[in-house]
């Protein structure tokens, strides 16, 4: 696998994902420590996925909360 296949053809998100083979996840480690940006690339998928689980798992919580809030203000 080439640097380009890698970042053109899906396997960051498909590595951040935990959707690669061994040998495949092995590769694409191999290739973030060759090339900076590739690593950058896997830091910034990891990134983005942290922060749409992370804001889809406080939405709810924050509803909670301020409904429990407004209850007791409220009676």
């Amino acid at each position: 696998m080439t640097k380009k296949e890698l970042i053109e053809g899906g396997w960051i998100d498909k590595y951040v994902l935990g959707l690669t083979s061994e040998e495949e996840s092995n590769e694409i480690e191999r290739l973030a420590s060759l090339y900076p940006e590739v690593q950058e690339q896997i830091n910034g998928a990891r990134n983005k996925m942290c922060g749409k689980f992370n804001r889809n798992l406080t939405r709810p919580a924050m509803m909670s909360s301020f409904l429990t809030k407004r209850r007791m203000l409220l009676g």
